[in-house]
């Protein structure tokens, strides 16, 4: 019986070793966002090169992926105006952990193939956890948002909770002069992949330049698609 079971764990380890050898081009097929990237290295520890001009590294955790059967690593990921760092774990999905640091909206939005124009925020993450799933996107953790300019906006000092409620993840968008108690915009992702956006009159005047009396809902569908419900 030992002796089986001594095998069993042998056999595990050498198929993490071989995967964790194995060139990290194969992480193009499990991890979203990186098939543009140039990626150099191996599983265990590699850099990928992103055309929008960030830079990510990341470094195996051999106790972490044997204790949670996944892959585990710790990360970077650095631009001329971002730096961030965390842990990430590659199961059915991807998980990232602990994410801190700074990112820039422009370069945000670059990486995610949209344009805001001119823009000039940038946000400081704290503890913040992302999962991704098929197509749901839970997000939990905190942001703060420095007062500038983007898309030809003034934009005032920004709170951003994220918090899970149940399956889905709510995104409170506050205004942090006022203590963080005046309700800009609250976005909820559902486990299904959905979104919805409700934008209070005082978001609406900020977000959307436009007047309003009550609350602007927009609702969309797993690929941000407008919903027809």
């Amino acid at each position: 019986m030992l002796q089986g079971l001594f095998a069993g764990v042998a056999g595990i380890a050498l198929a993490a070793m071989l995967l964790a050898t194995a060139p990290a081009e194969i992480l193009k097929a499990f991890v979203p966002g990186m098939r543009e990237a140039h990626v150099s290295g191996s599983v265990w520890k590699g850099v990928a090169m992103f055309p929008q001009g960030l830079n990510a590294d990341w470094t195996l955790s051999p106790m972490r992926s044997l204790m949670t059967a996944s892959l585990a690593a710790d990360w970077t990921l650095e631009g001329v105006d971002s730096s961030l760092k965390g842990r990430m774990r590659l199961t059915s999905g991807v998980e990232l952990d602990d994410v801190d640091g700074v990112v820039s909206i422009a370069e945000l939005s670059h990486f995610a193939n949209t344009d805001f124009g001119p823009c000039d925020l940038s946000a400081r993450l704290s503890s913040v956890r992302l999962s991704l799933r098929n197509q749901a996107l839970l997000l939990e953790g905190k942001a703060m948002i420095g007062e500038g300019r983007c898309s030809g906006r003034d934009v005032p000092d920004l709170q951003v909770v994220s918090e899970p409620i149940g399956g889905s993840s709510e995104i409170v968008v506050n205004a942090a002069d006022a203590g963080g108690n005046a309700q800009l915009a609250r976005v909820t992702l559902d486990k299904e992949g959905r979104t919805v956006l409700t934008v209070s009159p005082a978001g609406s005047v900020l977000f959307l330049d436009r007047i309003t009396t009550s609350d602007t809902v927009l609702e969309f569908g797993p690929r941000l698609m407008p919903s027809n419900s």
